[in-house]
């Protein structure tokens, strides 16, 4: 049981109590996954009544905080994960194959760019403050990287931001306010989640099969409430799922047209799939809003992502540029900008490309005896756990081995039971021996049933 001792007088018990197991939560007081006690006991054990609980729980799960399964009880619902700082000493840390990283090591050396922006352009006017869509130039050439996706968009129609993150802050900023309830499948960020529970947004999870979200299920949610929109970040990153058939495409977009739904496709990290017309976003486009981002693809610290919204979106969103950061520096942009033109930006990613190829054959030939979903080109693999390890218990007892994953229930919205597994991001260790030798610490982990040894030693 989590301490409520310190929670404001003034406020309702159930608010109280929802604070407090928020507090324990940042502490650590109480893990993803923990089961807590039923409405009953908890009622009886702190001396108020079962509505009391009821609403508590009921408030708690709004913000996220927690999931409620069917005839299994309420548990801590998994946060979003937070990045180790970087440029700590390296042999502390777990190998990271849990937060969403690049292949740094694929990268050449970015100074040869950064000389050639430096004689092309106006350093002045890159130093100045311009319009907070970012510069006509900049925005053309990030209509051309959005139409790699098959997006048909121009200057006018783009939006440069500081990455995925600052694009999602913006666009929900701008076009949604607390209270809107947002379709989502049932595995989504975790990123998404917290921020859904920061700003208010409502999360409705959408079932899901092997293509992904299933289209009755989300017109069944249209029909029974309010939907204001729908955020996906593509069916690549969800355990089981392949990419969505052109028919369920369609299905879907057909229900965004016809609810008209504010569709918000972050696909930010299926920049390695080169395939056109596999976005939702082309179905839909005067519903859409696409997030490409450049930083996931290459260069993480310039901060760059392109936003392509329609007419009536354009305006909300610049404003919500403005309204966090003004501008993203145009000199990044112009940065960013001339790795694409040049072909550099082509070229690294052909070079993670052949990274990624490799580190896929090594995981799928040394967890052959297991069940993985590993879709070509993706950087996300999911790995379904033996019956003897929970998703939370494997993540906790992976880490404390060496290698960092994140659980299934971190991605859980609603009342559902997560699959048993958990996700690999296959790009976060550093280098190929550290690939393999994080795998090689999961296949040992894998058989044993409980406790840890530090295989990093």
């Amino acid at each position: 049981m989590w301490d409520i001792a310190d929670s404001p007088a003034q406020r309702p018990l159930y608010i109280a109590l929802v604070e407090s197991l928020e507090k324990a939560i940042e502490n650590g007081d109480v893990l993803p996954g923990d089961r807590l006690p039923t409405h009953r006991d908890l009622a009886k054990k702190i001396g108020v009544t079962v509505t009391t609980i009821t609403r508590a729980y009921a408030e708690a799960e709004k913000r996220c905080l927690v999931t409620a399964v069917v005839g299994k009880g309420t548990f801590v619902a998994g946060g979003a994960p937070v990045p180790p700082a970087p440029g700590g000493n390296a042999g502390d840390l777990p190998i990271e194959m849990g937060v969403a990283s690049p292949m740094y090591r694929e990268e050449p050396d970015i100074t040869p760019v950064v000389e050639r922006v430096m004689k092309k352009n106006d350093m002045t006017t890159l130093t100045r403050f311009h319009s907070p869509q970012g510069l006509p130039e900049h925005r053309e050439v990030g209509a051309g990287w959005i139409g790699r996706a098959g997006i048909k968009a121009s200057a006018d129609t783009v939006l440069i931001s500081a990455g995925p993150q600052h694009s999602m802050t913006s666009v929900f900023h701008a076009v949604f306010e607390a209270g809107d309830r947002i379709a989502v499948e049932q595995l989504t960020s975790p990123v998404f989640k917290s921020y859904a529970r920061r700003t208010g947004l409502i999360l409705e999870g959408i079932p899901l099969d092997g293509e992904g979200m299933i289209p009755e299920k989300l017109e069944e949610a249209c029909k029974s409430g309010v939907i204001r929109g729908l955020y996906t970040s593509g069916s690549l990153q969800l355990p089981g799922h392949e990419e969505a058939s052109a028919k369920r495409r369609h299905a879907l977009a057909r229900i965004i047209k016809q609810y008209d739904l504010v569709l918000v496709e972050d696909d930010s990290f299926n920049f390695l799939d080169t395939r056109k017309n596999r976005t939702l976003s082309s179905l839909a486009p005067h519903n859409s809003i696409y997030i490409a981002s450049v930083s996931a693809a290459f260069y993480a610290g310039l901060r760059i992502a392109f936003i392509h919204a329609p007419s009536r979106y354009y305006s909300r969103i610049s404003q919500g540029i403005a309204d966090t950061i003004w501008m993203v520096s145009p000199l990044c942009a112009a940065i960013a900008c001339e790795c694409i033109a040049s072909g550099l930006g082509d070229r690294i990613i052909r070079n993670k490309s052949r990274e990624l190829t490799k580190r896929t054959h090594v995981f799928k030939q040394k967890l052959q005896e297991y069940e993985t979903t590993c879709a070509t080109n993706s950087m996300f693999a999911w790995l379904k756990l033996p019956e003897y390890w929970t998703g939370s218990g494997f993540e906790h007892a992976a880490e404390k081995s060496g290698v960092r994953v994140f659980a299934a229930e971190k991605f859980a919205v609603g009342p559902i039971v997560p699959p048993n597994s958990v996700r690999l991001v296959m790009t976060g260790p550093p280098d190929f021996p550290t690939f393999k030798k994080a795998i090689d610490i999961l296949v040992t982990v894998l058989k044993r049933e409980s406790g840890y040894v530090n295989l990093l030693l």
